[in-house]
C-alpha cells in the first residue's frame, strides 16, 4: 500500500475578487500551521502505519517544505496552476522523489492494490 499526502497549497490570491492573480510574498505557508491543520489526518496515518507495517508512506509535502515553511514557488517558478493543482513544474518536483521511493521498493513488494467496490 502506498499512501500519498497532499502537497501544500499555492500562493496566489485574487485581489478583491476582480480577476487576475497577485503572488503572495513570501510564497509559502508555515509548516507548523499546515501540520496543525492536518492533525486528524496525521493521526489516521499513524494508526495505518501500525496496522500495516509493510505499507510505504510518501509525504507529498516533503519536496516543498523545509523545517519551517512549505513553499509554492521555487526561485522564479510558481509550482501551482491554481489553488489546488500543481503545474508541470510542481508535478515534476513531486514526482522525482515519489518515483525514487517506488523504484527503491523491494522486487517482491506489490506494485498495485485492488480497492474494494
Amino acid at each position: 500500500m502506498l499512501l500519498v499526502r497532499r502537497p501544500p497549497e499555492e500562493c496566489t490570491r485574487r485581489p478583491f475578487g476582480l480577476g487576475g492573480h497577485r503572488l503572495l510574498d513570501p510564497c509559502g505557508k508555515s509548516r507548523a500551521l499546515l501540520e496543525g491543520r492536518d492533525a486528524v489526518y496525521l493521526s489516521v496515518v499513524d494508526r495505518l502505519r501500525i496496522l500495516h507495517p509493510n505499507a510505504v508512506f510518501f509525504d507529498a509535502r516533503s519536496p516543498f517544505c523545509d523545517e519551517t515553511t512549505c513553499y509554492a514557488k521555487e526561485g522564479d517558478e510558481v509550482l501551482y496552476r491554481d489553488g489546488n493543482h500543481l503545474n508541470s513544474v510542481g508535478a515534476e518536483k513531486l514526482m522525482r522523489p515519489l518515483l525514487d521511493l517506488v523504484r527503491a521498493l523491494p522486487p517482491t513488494a506489490p506494485r498495485t492494490m485492488m480497492l474494494p467496490g
